[in-house]
C-alpha cells in the first residue's frame, strides 16, 4: 500500500510531511484494516530537507520544521507503546540522508554536510537501554559528537530485525545497541554473527 505525493516542488515545504503524519499513526496502530496489518513502513518525510535548500539551515522555518518532526517522532513512539496492536519488537529508525552546510547546501566536506542524524527506538529495550549520550555540539571540536560509520547501519539493522547481514556488507554492527548491562555477554552472539 502506498499513499504517494509530489515531491520534487522544493517550494513546497508542508504536503509530503503532513501525507506521511496523516497516514503514519493509524497504519502503526493498525486502523486501516482494523489490525495490524504491516511488517513494514516507511515514511519518506522531506520538509526540513526543502527548508534547506531554500532558506538555510538557520532560517526560522528550519525551527518551526525540527520542531514539527519532533512532535511526529514522539507521536509515533507513542502509537508503538500504546497501540492496541502493540508489538515489543517493533524497531522504529529515524535517519536523515545527509547533513546541510548554514546555506542549505550538501555533497562538500564540511562535518556539518558529512554528518547526518540516526535514531533508533524500541520498547522491548527501553527498561535497560544505555544510550549512546551525545554531547552538545563543540564548534571547536566537531568530533565531540557520539558517531557511527554509514556502513554500520545495514548490518546494524539486519542483526535488529533478526535478518541476514547482506554479504557484501563490510560494517560492524553498532555494539550499544546490543548491550545489556544486565548481561553483557550477550554482545557476543551478534558480534560473532556479524564477524562471521
Amino acid at each position: 500500500k502506498s499513499y504517494p505525493y509530489p515531491s520534487f516542488e522544493v517550494r513546497d515545504l508542508h504536503t509530503v510531511d503532513q501525507g506521511v503524519q496523516r497516514h503514519m499513526v493509524p497504519e502503526i496502530r493498525g486502523e486501516s484494516f482494523g489490525k495490524k496489518g504491516w511488517h513494514l513502513i516507511l515514511g519518506h518525510m522531506l520538509g526540513v530537507d526543502h527548508v534547506g535548500h531554500r532558506l538555510g539551515s538557520n532560517h526560522p522555518e528550519m525551527a518551526l520544521k525540527l520542531a514539527e518532526m519532533n512532535l511526529v517522532i514522539g507521536q509515533v513512539m507513542n502509537a508503538i507503546e500504546t497501540g492496541e496492536e502493540k508489538d515489543d519488537n517493533t524497531l522504529f529508525v529515524v535517519m536523515s540522508d545527509h547533513g546541510m552546510n548554514y546555506e542549505g547546501n550538501h555533497g562538500g566536506a564540511t562535518f556539518q554536510e558529512t554528518s547526518a542524524s540516526l535514531f533508533f527506538f524500541t520498547p522491548k529495550q527501553r527498561a535497560f537501554a544505555n544510550p549512546i549520550t551525545t554531547p552538545l555540539p563543540n564548534p571547536a571540536n566537531p568530533h565531540t559528537y557520539a558517531s557511527v560509520s554509514q556502513i554500520d547501519i545495514v548490518p546494524t539493522i539486519s542483526m535488529l530485525l533478526g535478518a541476514p547481514i547482506p554479504f557484501g556488507s563490510l560494517g560492524m554492527i553498532i555494539p550499544e545497541l546490543f548491550w545489556d548491562s544486565n548481561n553483557p555477554s550477550e554482545l557476543l552472539d551478534p558480534l560473532h554473527v556479524n564477524s562471521a
